[in-house]
């Protein structure tokens, strides 16, 4: 027997539109219910012939409802079995030859040959290779300690894949030793024939590693292979002022007359920038070009008085707090001297049409203006824009030394 609750409202004041009675249970048989209220729907169930309609429509609507839990049950188990349901693989022998169709009738086709091998997979999963930064980092801290040359040679030994080991950021393991100017460790691993790439020859003049300089380029190393940005190993040995690697280098016939690829600098450009003095004196004595330009026009003349501008100095009273900052005297302008005593246009221009007494006034270089108007400098020069160092020099104020000497000089 099938059993209904209908409720009706007994609030105070309100009733249920059809029925003035309190809430009651009404139990009705299956008989007393029409067949096809579930599929009729609420309203035809609604003229039932059961004594009471209130009854019959919740019966009908619980019916309808319980037949609607159902369908989606049962449309549930099918899906599930649908993608559950795998449709069987046949491994088949890749080496069986086609079969034929039975060319008689009533013959029957030969048995299919299967293989007993289990099928392989479409696609495997590639893991990556282990790294082998921890082995160069291992070998790399071993050579700081420092260790002697024999432990070196051991630990390549055991570890033959050193020789061939590679990680970011700087990539074969002898760029490694190098990029922390390890001699010793990099010609362990050079003597042993590990991967060196040509700019290694670079990265050892940067250092001033004159032993590997040397070995490298007994074995034929060129001595004018430029790195990513076109400096080329004399270019890096000037710019750090390492004189005995320089000779080694121009030993090896490396030209002075390079220009980087990055900025058009040549090698005696950036022993001027640097203020290296004796790297300076060597590439004049080898013959490099006095006015070789840059990617702007400049000469190394032009950058005379960069390198000596009053330069700044930090001073921290306590570490990690406000600093204040002065400006020390860079002493004679000695690349200056040279490049002038060497035969250097004073009033070479650039794409502007600078001259270096034109940078001097800019930057406020007293060293540089004294030598250049002693040797000539015209202090009335215009450039491109019309602009002459002494009205450079009188735009901004804080290069009053200049100007005293610019104005001395008229």
């Amino acid at each position: 027997m099938l059993h209904v609750a209908v409720h009706r409202s007994i609030s105070a004041g309100k009733r249920h539109p059809r029925s003035s009675a309190p809430t009651e249970r009404i139990h009705l048989t299956s008989k007393q219910m029409r067949p096809s209220c579930s599929s009729r729907g609420l309203s035809n169930c609604a003229r039932g012939t059961s004594r009471n309609d209130d009854a019959l429509v919740v019966g009908s609507w619980y019916d309808g409802v319980m037949t609607n839990v159902a369908r989606v049950v049962g449309l549930g188990f099918v899906l599930l079995a649908a993608c559950t349901t795998r449709e069987p693989s046949i491994a088949t022998n890749p080496d069986a030859q086609p079969i034929a169709s039975a060319s008689k009738a009533g013959s029957s086709p030969p048995p299919v040959v299967t293989s007993a091998a289990p099928p392989k997979l479409l696609a495997s999963v590639s893991t990556p290779p282990p790294s082998d930064e921890p082995l160069i980092r291992e070998y790399h801290d071993l050579a700081r300690k420092p260790a002697p040359k024999s432990e070196l040679e051991a630990f390549v030994s055991a570890h033959p894949r050193l020789l061939v080991a590679s990680a970011g950021p700087y990539g074969p393991s002898i760029m490694w030793v190098l990029e922390f100017a390890e001699e010793e460790a990099a010609l362990v691993l050079y003597g042993a024939g590990a991967t060196t790439p040509p700019t290694a020859l670079g990265l050892a003049a940067r250092g001033g590693l004159d032993a590997f300089v040397g070995a490298m380029l007994a074995k034929g190393a060129d001595p004018n292979g430029g790195d990513d940005w076109g400096y080329t190993p004399l270019h890096l040995a000037a710019k750090y002022g390492h004189v005995k690697t320089m000779r080694r280098l121009l030993e090896a016939k490396a030209k002075t007359s390079v220009r980087a690829s990055n900025d058009g600098y040549t090698a005696l450009h950036l022993a001027v920038i640097e203020r290296e003095v004796e790297a300076v004196a060597l590439l004049i004595a080898a013959k490099a070009d006095l006015e070789a330009k840059d990617e702007h026009g400049r000469t190394p003349l032009h950058w005379g008085p960069f390198a000596y501008t009053p330069q700044p100095k930090h001073i921290y009273r306590r570490m990690g707090q406000p600093h204040d900052t002065v400006f020390v005297d860079p002493g004679p302008a000695k690349g200056i001297r040279l490049l002038l005593d060497a035969g250097a246009k004073v009033d070479a221009v650039d794409e502007e049409g600078d001259t270096p007494l034109h940078e001097a006034a800019r930057l406020g270089s007293v060293r540089g203006a004294e030598l250049l108007v002693a040797r000539g400098a015209k202090a009335n020069v215009k450039n491109k824009a019309g602009e002459t160092p002494i009205s450079i020099a009188q735009a901004m104020e804080h290069r009053s030394g200049v100007l005293d000497i610019l104005r001395r000089a008229r």
